[in-house]
């Protein structure tokens, strides 16, 4: 696995844990039993939007490590310059 890759995986396992703190912030937040608590439930809302964003930060990383691998296991990947010169790469071969 590349350093990429793996801070990739790092920066994901980050955005997750700062996510499920932040809904547990806001599942931690009492709300008095009237309906007039409009300040209490915007707090709560300010939280749960904070943690969705970290969520979605989440699956976009899922997504840079998953399409990097992608890439650089497909022949689709450009050759080195080493390779190109003694014709190692498939995509430089002629049939």
């Amino acid at each position: 696995m590349s350093d990429f890759h793996t801070m990739v995986h790092w920066f994901q396992a980050a955005a997750a844990l700062v996510a499920a703190v932040l809904w547990s912030k806001s599942a931690a937040i009492k709300v008095p039993n009237n309906i007039d608590a409009v300040p209490d439930l915007q707090r709560i809302g300010f939280w749960n939007a904070w943690a969705a964003g970290w969520s979605c930060l989440t699956g976009l990383f899922g997504s840079a490590g998953w399409i990097y691998t992608l890439v650089m296991t497909s022949s689709l990947r450009p050759a080195t310059p080493l390779q190109s010169i003694k014709g190692q790469h498939q995509s430089s071969r002629q049939p």
